[in-house]
């Protein structure tokens, strides 16, 4: 089934003293891509237990830490981002209290995952129809995505920018496959989750995989998200480089400035009206695009994640 849609690259400007670096960065085809490790943004935690091991062990540890920048916005952080698959309480030991409590099924984050290189595009969805003769569109951008970027890259011909990924990705010998990210309602039992006020614990040490394979609910890969990110309607690219590492990459594609075209995040509306007018922009591609498949590619990442995934839990 066609869409119609436009990419969308929102880029901020971090660096003050060079304000278009990112954007220069991004034209120039190199490809800042982090982790999905990344997104998890578990510094509260690591923070926890060096606090904890601090106490028990008579080491000073300062009371006052500014956390600024280390901690990410809420449309970044996503505990649940890399989440592999589901079970059912009912097939884990777990304290029957603890299990009442539970909101949603059980969700497994597999260590893999966190390696797992990603690029993050915006998927402006647009509908066309007539009226009096004469093409008229109808679309809509969440004002919460002012806040990732004061800069904002039109991807003009995507399906070339797919293809200068491609041959990039074939140099490296790696794999990769890009496309739209689909958003899933958490469930309890196969029901809609609980609703109500509610926090989420990661339960200490790994579990192995393979000796739940047989309880899974629902499998998931790396374009699967909650729901309640579904403002972002995001395209994004995944890459294997099999390799075990949370650092970011970047991926040279060479220059991609005729391949599109960019404008600050005050002119976007306008911008957008006037390529859909003019027809500047015709989407070419749908679906998934790469040289492995999304489940091929779930597969590397948890064989190099040596199948181990943590218990994530919302209890409320």
């Amino acid at each position: 089934m066609e869409e119609n849609y436009i990419l969308l690259k929102f880029i901020s400007s971090a660096d003050k003293s060079n304000k278009k670096k990112y954007l220069k960065d991004f034209l120039n085809g190199s490809l800042y891509m982090n982790t999905l490790n990344y997104f998890w943004n578990e510094y509260y935690l690591e923070l926890a237990k060096k606090r904890r091991y601090a106490e028990a062990n008579g080491i000073p540890f300062p009371d006052k830490i500014d956390m600024s920048e280390h901690i990410l916005s809420e449309g970044q952080a996503d505990l649940f981002e890399g989440v592999v698959c589901n079970l059912s309480a009912d097939k884990l030991k777990m304290d029957e209290n603890f299990k009442s409590a539970l909101m949603t099924d059980i969700s497994l984050r597999a260590k893999g995952f966190g390696y797992a290189n990603t690029l993050c595009f915006y998927r402006l969805m647009y509908e066309e129809y007539m009226q009096w003769g004469l093409s008229n569109y109808i679309y809509q951008i969440s004002e919460r995505m002012n806040n990732f970027g004061e800069y904002v890259v039109v991807i003009d011909k995507p399906e070339e920018l797919i293809s200068k990924i491609e041959k990039a990705v074939k140099r490296e010998n790696y794999k990769f496959i890009c496309g739209p990210v689909k958003y899933r309602k958490p469930k309890l039992n196969g029901k809609s989750a609980r609703d109500g006020y509610s926090m989420t614990v990661k339960m200490d040490g790994m579990i192995n995989l393979r000796d739940y394979s047989s309880s899974i609910l629902n499998n998931r890969t790396c374009f699967d998200k909650m729901d309640k990110f579904s403002w972002q309607n995001e395209w994004r690219v995944i890459l294997y480089r099999g390799e075990k590492s949370v650092e970011p990459y970047r991926l040279e594609i060479g220059n991609i400035r005729d391949i599109c075209h960019w404008i600050t995040i005050d002119n976007l509306e306008n911008e957008i009206k006037c390529c859909l007018e003019n027809g500047v922009i015709k989407n070419k591609i749908n679906g998934y695009y790469g040289n492995a498949s999304k489940d091929e590619v779930r597969e590397l990442f948890c064989e190099l994640g040596e199948n181990k995934a943590e218990l994530l839990a919302v209890i409320g």
